[in-house]
């Protein structure tokens, strides 16, 4: 084992711990419990990239609309530091990505944590944006110009489970494109207990 991923493993005990059971005498105090789970994925993640990437809260503007707030929003290095007397902007052209955290996503109902995941999550894949690209191969692929999106959760179904109520959506709503890394059906329970889930969208 080399120093990197060490140092993951060590940063994701933290994680397990901050996202296990709350104590009951906690249980009202949801604003802190949700803070320090987003709190622990941002320094998470701010470890892992270069310092002149920041990873901030927020809605994500594009040129003529915004996204629903986002827990964690990756900014490029290129992103320039926008703020007035009463916000900090995050431009959607300055963003590496977005991570929308939800502790327990197994419940699949239009009511759910994971289908209010998933709106957050289009509301940012709606987001026009037209960045600079080496692509000479003919026309630019549309998809470069999103912005990639994470759900990361704790607790999820399995991922069959998942894709298809997200294929039931599309069918519904519309487009979302899915791509999902679960533990899978050889590892053992402990660790599918254990690992958290990341489903890319």
């Amino acid at each position: 084992m080399n120093a990197a991923i060490g140092a993951i493993i060590e940063n994701l005990d933290q994680i397990r711990l901050v996202f296990s059971k709350t104590e009951t005498i906690f249980s009202k105090d949801t604003k802190n419990t949700g803070d320090s789970k987003e709190v622990s994925i941002s320094e998470f993640l701010e470890s892992f990239f270069p310092t002149t990437y920041t990873v901030k809260k927020g809605k994500i503007y594009s040129l003529d609309s915004d996204s629903q707030e986002i827990d964690c929003v990756i900014l490029h290095s290129i992103h320039p530091r926008l703020f007035t007397p009463k916000r900090e902007v995050i431009l959607a052209e300055g963003v590496y990505a977005a991570i929308e955290i939800k502790p327990d996503i197994k419940t699949l109902t239009n009511k759910s944590e994971f289908h209010r995941g998933l709106k957050q999550i289009q509301s940012v894949k709606r987001l026009q944006r037209k960045l600079p690209t080496l692509h000479t191969e003919g026309k630019v692929p549309e998809s470069r110009h999103r912005i990639p999106s994470v759900i990361f959760s704790k607790e999820a179904r399995h991922i069959n489970d998942t894709i298809i109520y997200i294929e039931e959506q599309i069918n519904k709503k519309g487009s979302i494109c899915v791509s999902g890394s679960y533990p899978n059906s050889s590892e053992s329970k402990d660790c599918k207990a254990a690992c958290p889930r990341f489903l890319m969208l």
